[in-house]
């Protein structure tokens, strides 16, 4: 965005210096301000294009989902530490779901905690989305992921936190296992 803006700059200063060097005692065409604001307006219009695309993946419904994770077995295989076991699975959960709610710079944080005897919650959270579509494609592939069969009866909770600065909203958005083992967002 920031090459975007010094690209802006420098078409419109030169264009002021074009100008101001091309005054002469004939007068200036109509022809030559409406080709130099074309150029600006193009100018734009290929910027916002640029930043229309979101930097996150699209989360597909064949992909890894917290349904396909054993927490019990984890915590056996982890020959009862538990807070192993629970490094572990997050470890499972942000190396399986980073590409959908983090860009390339990995900001995301995806944890796997303890909420009580056997339940457990999930939390992603992305302080650092840089644009509105990005924001956009985290609150979809939160709905996305929490549409997977079968639901992890072990999982209760669900956190989903996206904003980043100069974003005009956040999305805080949370998801709750239902006594009878559906996911409702609550």
């Amino acid at each position: 965005m920031k090459k975007n803006i010094w690209l802006l700059l420098l078409v419109s200063t030169i264009t002021l210096f074009a100008g101001c060097s091309n005054q002469s005692t004939e007068p200036t065409t109509e022809k030559d301000s409406s080709t130099t604001s074309s150029t600006v307006e193009q100018t734009k219009i290929s910027s916002s294009e640029a930043t229309s695309e979101s930097s996150l993946k699209e989360y597909p419904a064949s992909e890894w989902h917290p349904g396909k994770m054993d927490i019990q077995g984890m915590i056996n295989a982890a020959q009862g530490d538990e807070t192993k076991a629970l490094q572990d699975a997050s470890m499972v959960a942000e190396l399986s779901l980073s590409p959908y709610f983090s860009d390339n710079t990995g900001k995301a944080e995806i944890e796997l905690t303890k909420t009580g005897d056997n339940f457990y919650s999930l939390s992603i959270t992305n302080n650092y989305l840089e644009s509105e579509q990005d924001l956009e494609r985290f609150e979809k592939n939160s709905e996305l992921l929490m549409a997977q069969q079968p639901v992890n009866k072990s999982i209760n909770l669900y956190i989903f936190t996206g904003t980043g600065m100069g974003l005009s909203r956040q999305v805080v958005t949370s998801y709750q296992l239902k006594d009878d083992g559906t996911i409702a967002k609550i």
